[in-house]
């Protein structure tokens, strides 16, 4: 490893992207069912599964274009409701 590998694999700072039993369900069908995701800064993830498993509706929630129905998501440390009602942006 270099220098600069060794850093990011040890930091212990806010991670980039946090979720703890995050819920997503559209029209009483559950899709997204308690996932959990840690992502550090300089961290490279890629989600993978088959058709229909909730991939591009977890990055979705994620950059706030849809709303989470339950559980916890948090972009560097910010809640991810919470964020874009105070800027009123979306990612």
């Amino acid at each position: 490893m270099t220098e600069i590998e060794t850093t990011r694999a040890g930091q212990t700072d806010t991670p980039m992207v946090l979720a703890r039993q995050v819920k997503k369900s559209f029209h009483g069908s559950l899709v997204l069912k308690g996932v959990d995701l840690t992502v550090h800064r300089g961290e490279v993830v890629c989600l993978i599964g088959p058709s229909g498993s909730g991939k591009s509706t977890f990055l979705r929630c994620i950059n706030n274009l849809e709303q989470i129905d339950g559980g916890l998501l948090t972009v560097d440390g910010q809640h991810v409701a919470t964020a874009a009602r105070a800027t009123g942006c979306i990612r």
